[in-house]
């Protein structure tokens, strides 16, 4: 009998930890860009993080990965 309540008591946890582990697995599956992608340039990155491009593009090393022009 013991062993039934205990049981009882465990089903609960697991199945909240079942619940949440499906969760993340969803939310990291629905991400809107696919892992191990390789560079996908300096605008995409612009699109979730705009506050950072911004500045980071002012400075002399964002200004470097910028694509060189000829100026004759």
């Amino acid at each position: 009998m013991f062993d039934r309540v205990r049981c009882s008591l465990a089903v609960p946890p697991l199945t909240l930890l079942v619940f949440l582990i499906a969760f993340v697995q969803r939310d990291y599956a629905q991400s809107p860009h696919a892992v191990n992608t390789g560079y996908v340039g300096s605008q995409e990155c612009a699109l979730c993080h705009a506050d950072i491009f911004e500045t980071y593009s002012k400075t002399d090393m964002g200004r470097s990965m910028a694509v060189a022009q000829t100026t004759l």
